[in-house]
């Protein structure tokens, strides 16, 4: 899971030229805190300055599952 975290957080955030003031990244519990903190170190690397940690209720914690992983941020892609 952590080669995927941070392989989903470089691939997306460059896929998507996301601005790098503020990621947001989203999770069900479960998520591993080894996983988390490889992802924050991954973020950080691609030069975000900014990670805000959001834990996802009801419907997303119903069809991601336990332990789910995603991100978010603002596009400069037009």
């Amino acid at each position: 899971m952590k080669k995927v975290v941070r392989q989903l957080i470089e691939d997306y955030s460059d896929s998507y030229r996301l601005e790098r003031d503020v990621l947001w990244m989203v999770y069900t519990i479960g998520l591993q805190d080894e996983i988390r903190t490889a992802a924050e170190e991954t973020a950080k690397s691609c030069g975000f300055k900014e990670i805000q940690w959001i834990q996802a209720q009801g419907v997303i914690t119903t069809h991601g599952g336990p332990a789910a992983f995603g991100i978010a941020g603002f596009s400069s892609i037009s």
